[in-house]
């Protein structure tokens, strides 16, 4: 409760400071005969002892104070819900106590022999759980407090050994037995409690802790995105236009009779044709006529391959 621990034995009632978990410091110690179980419940501590069942009120959690006692000496276990405290008893019987007033003794409500020595306790409010030393569970609908039935009972699973620990949630009990654990679901407050399929229970041994077995997962083949093919060996480059080289680019002059000079502006030309001898030029690159020497008077212009170079007599 808080930062202290509460527990009961045969010495009392012990309380621990553990505000620092792995050095729990002594705080006190309350008489009790023989203490046997306990619970919290609206700011009170209710314990079930030899002799009765002590209240104590804890304000002040280090030093908790005795407020009320209720003899009885077969109770076993006890829970309270909804100021209605269910106790168990070794002669098989649930008592029902009005805890309206914890400061004073309780008064009884009910009494509802079961059967058996009972030493186990579950309550959802208004159903109850107990079981006996047997290993049988009980299931009790008390919704009303004077007329409380037995609705169902289950017997231990076999394999599990006899009587054990009871807790539940509301929707599933579990019933710690000797050697292992049963789980049942339950429909409050008329349930009948059914095994669980998955929580089937089995027999453990307790020397061999059951282990968990992983399952084994591929880890040499890691999953990966596949890319897209790309092309590396050819980088897409641009297609130069294909220029002939075997086909030089001549000046088709235009012909003239034989014997008549040929003028050109007002320099004289002689009459054989003037060709242009080109050069040959790799593909791809430019080209360019590169003329004959021309007598100095009829220069000729070298024209791109683009068009036609002639000479303009």
């Amino acid at each position: 409760q808080g930062i202290y621990l509460y527990m009961t034995c045969s010495a009392g009632l012990i309380v621990y400071d553990i505000s620092v978990p792995n050095n729990p410091i002594y705080a006190t110690t309350a008489t009790l005969s023989q203490g046997k179980h306990l619970h919290f419940s609206g700011g009170y501590l209710y314990t079930v002892t030899a002799t009765g069942i002590t209240v104590f009120e804890y304000a002040t959690p280090s030093t908790p104070t005795e407020v009320s006692s209720t003899p009885t000496t077969t109770a076993t276990a006890m829970s309270v819900a909804s100021s209605i405290g269910y106790v168990t008893n070794s002669d098989g019987t649930l008592v029902l106590y009005d805890c309206s007033s914890p400061g004073s003794p309780l008064p009884v409500i009910n009494t509802i022999a079961v059967a058996g020595n009972l030493v186990g306790l579950a309550v959802s409010h208004p159903v109850v759980y107990v079981a006996d030393a047997g290993g049988t569970l009980y299931e009790l609908d008390t919704t009303n407090q004077n007329a409380v039935v037995v609705s169902d009972t289950v017997t231990s699973p076999s394999g599990l050994g006899t009587h054990g620990a009871l807790a539940t949630d509301g929707s599933v009990v579990y019933y710690g037995y000797e050697k292992g654990i049963a789980a049942y679901t339950t429909t409050p407050p008329t349930a009948t409690p059914t095994a669980v399929p998955t929580l089937v229970p089995t027999a453990v041994p307790t020397s061999a802790p059951a282990t968990l077995v992983p399952t084994a997962v591929p880890t040499a083949a890691p999953v990966t995105a596949e890319p897209t093919a790309v092309p590396t060996a050819a980088p897409v480059t641009a297609e130069p236009t294909v220029v002939p080289t075997t086909a030089p680019v001549t000046a088709e002059p235009t012909a003239v009779p034989t014997g008549a000079p040929v003028t050109a502006g007002p320099t004289a030309v002689p009459t054989a044709p003037v060709t242009a001898e080109p050069t040959a030029v790799p593909t791809g690159a430019p080209v360019t006529a590169e003329p004959t020497a021309v007598p100095t008077s009829a220069p000729v212009t070298a024209v791109p391959t683009a068009a036609p170079v002639t000479a303009e007599p």
